[in-house]
């Protein structure tokens, strides 16, 4: 469970970040 939390962090982290700072 907690490997497939992390994996699915990873996409929506990026995401974020981009939307957030406008940096992508």
């Amino acid at each position: 469970f907690m490997g497939g939390l992390i994996k699915a962090a990873t996409k929506i982290v990026p995401a974020a970040y981009c939307a957030i700072t406008k940096k992508c």
